[in-house]
């Protein structure tokens, strides 16, 4: 697939993340957890224990002259479920560790709302940021790869481990990218010139339990404002 044929496929692309961000994302960019911990100082075990392990639950960081940050649970990724996913030699600290280093964007809103309807984030508000496809690939190709399924969640694990192992390989190039639907484009390290790409941040919430057609409400407009 070449670059211009994603952007015409996907012009947009979406972000979720915790109520309250964008201030802190548009001053220091939309930064992976492992660029996150570094910012925040945070070494050794009491890093480890968020980079490497399952996050039962969100996680809130701090440090002195930054506001509190919160690094998303993966509930949805158990390290049971998680093991028969991957492929031989990987453990689930090795994909946490993938996945802890890199930004996901939704390729369409349909998957975004999705996920704004899932479990653990329906009935709560996230911001939702919008950004331009081409803009972000232009700036960071090098650094962006595609998957064909959601990486973050082990839900149809049994499905996977025989279809689609989780490694290094699931992502991809664009370039090297042949399948006919991409799930996620991700950028490794983050986007800490986030400004220059984005188009929309909003406030939105959903209450819908309908996987197959979820909605959700816009609460708010952030950005442009």
């Amino acid at each position: 697939m070449r670059p211009s044929d994603f952007v015409r496929l996907h012009p947009s692309l979406y972000h979720m993340a915790e109520d309250g961000s964008w201030p802190g994302i548009r001053a220091r960019g939309l930064l992976s957890t492992s660029e996150l911990l570094t910012l925040y100082g945070y070494t050794g075990q009491r890093r480890d224990v968020i980079e490497s392990e399952w996050r039962e639950r969100s996680v809130t960081i701090k440090r002195s002259g930054l506001p509190d940050a919160v690094v998303r649970d993966q509930l949805v990724m158990p390290p049971g479920e998680l093991q028969q996913c991957l492929s031989p030699g990987l453990t689930p600290p090795d994909w946490y560790r993938l996945v802890n280093a890199r930004i996901f964007f939704w390729t369409t809103a349909q998957d975004l709302a999705r996920f704004l309807s899932a479990n653990s984030y329906r009935n709560a508000p996230h911001v939702v940021i919008q950004v331009d496809a081409a803009k972000l690939i232009e700036r960071h190709l090098p650094r962006i790869t595609v998957t064909p399924f959601n990486t973050g969640s082990t839900l149809h694990g049994r499905e996977y481990a025989h279809a689609r192992e989780r490694g290094p390989e699931t992502f991809r190039r664009i370039e090297d990218y042949n399948l006919s639907w991409v799930k996620e484009l991700v950028v490794e390290g983050g986007v800490p010139d986030i400004g220059e790409v984005v188009t929309s941040v909003k406030r939105c919430i959903s209450h819908s339990a309908n996987w197959s057609n979820p909605q959700y409400e816009e609460l708010e407009t952030l950005f442009p404002d």
